[in-house]
């Protein structure tokens, strides 16, 4: 799941309601995944360094959010409770 004012994954989709209806979904959040593994963060931190097309396809606005303390990396953005994609 996309944080469309950071432009950072808030969430990783686990699963779906319902295949065929937009029913919405499960999620875990970005944050609960770096906790789980630091590992994780690591390697989405290596990956930024290294490939800046993220970053470069974000809108202008989005990137000035970036300047103003967030992250856009794994466990820098956290989406709304109850948010199903």
């Amino acid at each position: 799941m996309l944080n469309l004012r950071t432009g950072g994954v808030a969430a990783v989709l686990n699963r779906t309601r319902d295949q065929e209806q937009d029913l919405g979904g499960y999620a875990i959040p970005a944050k609960t995944l770096a906790e789980l593994d630091p590992s994780l963060r690591q390697a989405n931190l290596a990956f930024h360094e290294e490939n800046g097309w993220w970053f470069k396809a974000l809108s202008p606005e989005t990137a000035g959010d970036l300047g103003r303390g967030a992250t856009g990396r794994l466990g820098g953005a956290r989406s709304p409770a109850g948010s199903s994609s």
